[in-house]
């Protein structure tokens, strides 16, 4: 005998009260119970995986749609990363990581805006006409 006994067990359904049949359900199923509450986008191999949107020629906003996966239970906290996994920003194309930002216009299905704030290395590049692409990833948490 030694510390490494391991016991499984799977297939249990433990309920108080009155019992009823086991519920057999699906992996997608259980995956947009869970999202309804906390996605995250990072990890996926690539730091650009899930925020596409371009820069306006003339503002600090970016505009892209992302949606979510699934339909939040309310308005979540969104967290934008840059492709080297900074927090609060997203990667500027043809600029610099670390471009200090937030996600805007947020709802229960998505979000359609990232607006620059000025910290990491800075705004938005503004120069007439560069209408630069803006990626990276989010999380998404509505947690209780």
């Amino acid at each position: 005998d030694n510390t490494n006994n391991n016991f499984y067990l799977t297939g249990v359904q433990l309920e108080v009260g009155v019992q009823t049949p086991f519920e057999h359900e699906d992996i997608g199923t259980t995956l947009s119970k869970c999202q309804r509450y906390f996605i995250s986008c990072k990890g996926f191999g690539s730091g650009y995986s899930a925020v596409a949107m371009f820069r306006s020629v003339y503002a600090n906003v970016a505009f892209g749609a992302v949606g979510f996966p699934t339909e939040m239970r309310a308005t979540p906290a969104v967290t934008l990363f840059d492709g080297s996994s900074n927090t609060g920003t997203l990667t500027e194309d043809g600029a610099a990581h670390n471009r200090g930002c937030a996600a805007a216009n947020v709802s229960t299905r998505g979000f359609n805006r990232a607006t620059s704030n000025g910290t990491g290395s800075g705004n938005f590049s503004s120069a007439a006409g560069a209408g630069y692409a803006i990626v990276g990833t989010y999380q998404a948490d509505a947690e209780l």
